[in-house]
């Protein structure tokens, strides 16, 4: 194969996820793409665990360390050492199909235009056969990647294909932004006229967060991130975060009640409600964390940080 057109980086940022890190490794230790004609890029983000050795147990990923606290500042130092043209973003925490390499390129090639796809994202849970209430919210209500596209134009780098060149032309993830960068830059992309297209053959399946605790940290953390940002002026950024206001956010919820209702992989009505539940929950969570921001930033003129 031509390196310049079809060798591939997969570029994985880790922190602290050791033992899914080695099940996710795995999986792409079997792809049907020719092994010649990828890379497998691990960027520890500061881990207090050793990561290295975990890599250390497969020949051919490089193994790369960036302190800068982020996921986006540790894709940055993937790509900067990426020798793909075509980048494969997915994270410790997935698993992907033996064949996820092989679709996505197919994909990649199916179009004459830079294009960005986005793959499908599955669920899987810590007992298959009985899911906590967390994992089945999470499992239905995130990282719907073809509806998050079509509808916000956006790509969870979870399962990302795309041109290393693209991101010379328009820059890569931006660092400063601690959640959503993967949203901010498919968003970007978006707005430079790069078109996105949607690919249900290539499958990775991801980790669903088991514990309320975990659910509610990320709406916090979320939830912050998005009001932090519409603030900026890119136009490409006021497009996505200045719709997730309040009012924005209960419109979705009321979209949301209709797709659990009619969802079909969720078969019993006892499940539907769990997750309906939780739903309202994490509602509710997000609005305080929106109000107590916008009360910090407008009246007690506060600066806003991550948690």
């Amino acid at each position: 194969m031509n390196r310049n057109v079809s060798f591939v980086s997969i570029i994985i940022p880790v922190y602290n996820d050791g033992d899914r890190l080695k099940l996710c490794l795995t999986a792409l230790e079997k792809q049907t793409y020719n092994r010649d004609d990828f890379e497998v890029i691990v960027v520890d983000n500061g881990s207090e665990q050793d990561i290295k050795a975990v890599t250390d147990m497969f020949k051919r990923v490089r193994y790369e360390q960036e302190k800068c606290p982020g996921s986006s500042a540790a894709r940055n130092k993937g790509l900067l050492s990426a020798q793909g043209e075509i980048l494969a973003f997915t994270d410790a925490d997935c698993i992907p199909a033996v064949n996820w390499i092989e679709n996505g390129v197919r994909a990649m090639k199916s179009s004459l235009e830079d294009i960005l796809v986005a793959g499908r994202v599955d669920y899987h849970f810590m007992d298959p056969l009985y899911p906590t209430m967390s994992e089945l919210y999470d499992s239905t209500l995130y990282l719907r990647s073809q509806i998050d596209m079509e509808t916000f134009h956006v790509i969870a780098t979870a399962n990302l294909f795309t041109y290393k060149r693209i991101f010379n032309v328009i820059g890569y993830f931006d660092d400063a932004m601690k959640y959503r960068s993967d949203f901010e830059w498919t968003l970007r992309a978006y707005w430079s006229n790069y078109r996105q297209i949607y690919v249900d053959d290539a499958v990775v399946s991801h980790a669903a967060k088991n514990s309320l605790r975990e659910l509610f940290k990320r709406v916090n953390h979320q939830t912050l991130a998005e009001y932090i940002h519409s603030k900026r002026n890119e136009k490409w950024l006021k497009d996505f975060f200045s719709n997730y206001g309040i009012m924005f956010r209960w419109k979705l919820f009321f979209k949301d009640i209709i797709f659990v209702l009619t969802y079909s992989k969720i078969e019993k009505v006892i499940d539907k409600i769990k997750v309906l539940v939780i739903m309202s929950i994490c509602s509710l969570v997000g609005t305080q964390t929106y109000v107590q921001a916008f009360i910090t930033d407008k009246i007690l003129k506060q600066p806003l940080q991550y948690h």
